[in-house]
């Protein structure tokens, strides 16, 4: 059903997708009246395994955390999916298992697995153009469900160049990419460039703050003709310096009492969780 509405979704306008890491973060963007979801593989090695989005993160736990969002929420969820986390077998698993995991959509990268690194790190490398063509055609041909969509992701530009970023986007339409992700794009002139040459083709504007593109409103991303705007770690720093803030409060001055006014409350907590809807449950057996 959240396949379905995505796709209705894109074909009538631009979509806000921010990124969640976890269950909580997922519910809390639904909660917003998000229309949709985006999984980012640097949050989940974060709050999954505390460390840093470096490859070390595997298919098993992205699955999991896949998992676990969807069955949290009732709106789109968009997942990184690396690189396929290997060759042309492996592929055709991760479409599988993401598909199983409930998935609405996926992303798929030209990284090296062995380099595999966050796109807005120094030091990356990309497969031969080929090799990741096919990735995405046999992704395209493995998926299960048609409604299952599938994004390119390039890193090139920032190993390569952006002519041969462009080159690769094309040749991913032509194998059957439901959308393009040009990621860690290095000015506004580059971002409009890729909008004009892939005009009517779905494409995802990664808003990393503190990274390598420029951050810009949601309304100029509309305009120049971006399908999915993310915001990938925008929830995952804010909370990390919340957290910081309060802690090293409670450890400099020994109470949190003076900090009430800025947290959620415990009734707001659980409403998030949806107790309610468990307790009513329960009464109903009693």
């Amino acid at each position: 059903m959240n396949r379905k509405s995505l796709r209705a979704l894109l074909s009538e306008s631009s979509i806000v997708a921010p990124g969640a890491y976890d269950a909580v973060s997922a519910k809390i963007i639904e909660s917003l009246d998000f229309p949709a979801i985006y999984l980012t593989g640097y949050g989940a090695s974060a709050s999954r395994l505390g460390l840093p989005d470096y490859g070390f993160i595997t298919q098993t736990e992205m699955v999991a955390q896949v998992s676990g969002i969807s069955k949290a929420v009732n709106i789109p969820l968009i997942a990184d999916a690396d690189t396929g986390y290997g060759g042309i077998v492996n592929i055709v698993r991760t479409v599988h298992e993401f598909e199983d995991a409930q998935a609405s959509a996926i992303q798929l990268e030209d990284q090296d697995q062995a380099s595999k690194r966050c796109g807005h790190m120094q030091g990356k490398q990309v497969v031969e153009r080929q090799e990741f063509i096919n990735k995405i055609a046999a992704a395209v041909e493995a998926r299960r469900d048609p409604e299952l969509m599938i994004f390119a992701r390039t890193d090139a530009r920032s190993v390569q160049g952006i002519d041969e970023a462009l080159a690769r986007g094309h040749e991913c339409l032509k194998v059957g990419a439901d959308g393009l992700f040009f990621d860690a794009l290095e000015s506004v002139e580059e971002m409009e460039r890729v909008a004009t040459e892939f005009s009517g083709a779905h494409l995802i504007a990664n808003m990393v703050e503190f990274g390598r593109t420029p951050l810009l409103s949601v309304d100029k991303l509309k305009h120049m003709g971006y399908s999915v705007i993310i915001y990938p770690v925008t929830g995952l720093f804010s909370a990390t310096y919340a957290m910081t803030t309060a802690l090293q409060h409670l450890k400099d001055t020994g109470e949190t009492s003076s900090l009430m006014s800025q947290m959620t409350t415990f009734e707001q907590f659980a409403d998030l969780m949806g107790l309610g809807a468990w307790k009513e449950l329960e009464a109903r057996y009693q």
